[in-house]
């Protein structure tokens, strides 16, 4: 019966075959293995940890969203579904901003009041 290899073994073993191939006799010691192993668990156990926490997280959102009568009060969804239901344009928004900035000299102000740019 064969005996399972771990990822790190196979790839020694791997490279083992591709040094004979080449006639070139390398091995990599094995207690240097173990200490790539014990690293790379730990790495592992770290990812795994934060993929359970976004998950976690994930999931509180989405129970929040979907219970939201129970974290906010009817009088508040109702105002957020009003300000929701507006249609506001930003193409015309960013327009009229650009508009009053030039019309009223508003970087010519900052730059005489010394708001802007000054070093101490």
């Amino acid at each position: 019966m064969e005996r399972v290899l771990s990822d790190e073994e196979k790839f020694r073993k791997a490279e083992e075959i591709y040094q004979r191939r080449r006639n070139v006799n390398v091995t990599v010691p094995s207690r240097d293995l173990n200490r790539n192993t014990q690293k790379k668990d730990t790495k592992r156990f770290k990812k795994m940890l934060i993929q359970i926490g976004v998950s976690i997280l994930i999931y509180f959102t989405i129970y929040i969203i979907q219970n939201s009568n129970l974290f906010f009060s009817s009088e508040f969804i109702k105002k957020v579904e009003v300000i929701l239901a507006y249609d506001i344009n930003f193409s015309e928004k960013i327009t009229q901003l650009n508009d009053y900035i030039k019309n009223n000299n508003f970087l010519k102000r900052i730059i005489s009041c010394g708001c802007a740019g000054r070093r101490r």
